[in-house]
């Protein structure tokens, strides 16, 4: 748990996450070493309701990494993080926005070989 709470600065965020998460969600996001990147894994896993296998399979297709906000500034990420969590928005249609764009990016790339 204080591997958890050191990824997590904010001791809010940490104690709210940990009540809607599972252990294995913790478990799960220990080893991605972005801040970042772990806080965007539990609150999409939060909001999205998302399993641990869920988690898993996104942790390990890099799905922080392949989606536009990783190229944003870290202010605003944790702003938009925060966004998520506070305003309840719906989150499926934020995930639906990101898969499209991963669809349309991975067909220009097979249009480019």
């Amino acid at each position: 748990m204080m591997q958890f709470a050191q990824k997590i600065p904010k001791e809010q965020n940490v104690s709210q996450l940990a009540t809607q998460l599972t252990w294995s969600h913790i478990i799960e996001v220990l080893p991605v070493k972005a801040p970042l990147a772990v806080e965007f894994y539990l609150t999409m896993s939060s909001s999205g309701r998302w399993g641990r296998n869920r988690l898993r399979k996104e942790i390990d297709s890099m799905l922080f990494e392949r989606t536009a906000i990783a190229t944003k500034p870290d202010e605003l990420i944790k702003k938009e993080l925060a966004d998520l969590r506070d305003d309840s928005i719906c989150l499926q249609t934020l995930i639906e926005q990101i898969r499209k764009s991963l669809e349309i990016a991975k067909e220009l790339g097979a249009e480019d070989e």
